[in-house]
């Protein structure tokens, strides 16, 4: 890959969304202990597992972030960014 460049036509601002699938991690008691990221994925057309939830993810980072910054970056998700999830049952799915 070739060195980046900031020009003229870059944006300040670099902006994506990604959609991460969570899964709740409990104890040998029942008790929510955390929570692990099954995957991560560019729309909710995704296939979502029984017990999965989706939070949308809004990536932001300044244009000179790829330039200066070490390659790894800290994010922090906000309450309120989560997703609904809807079934819709397919074929072969009936019991």
């Amino acid at each position: 890959m070739s060195e980046i460049k900031i020009g003229s036509f870059t944006p300040k601002t670099l902006t994506d969304t990604v959609y991460l699938h969570l899964r709740p991690k409990g104890s040998y008691y029942g008790n929510l202990e955390g929570m692990t990221v099954v995957k991560t994925v560019k729309s909710t057309d995704a296939e979502v597992a029984p017990g999965d939830f989706i939070v949308k993810l809004e990536v932001s980072v300044p244009a000179e972030f790829f330039i200066e910054a070490m390659p790894s970056a800290r994010i922090t998700l906000d309450a309120g960014q989560i997703v609904p999830v809807t079934f819709a049952q397919q074929p072969g799915d009936e019991d």
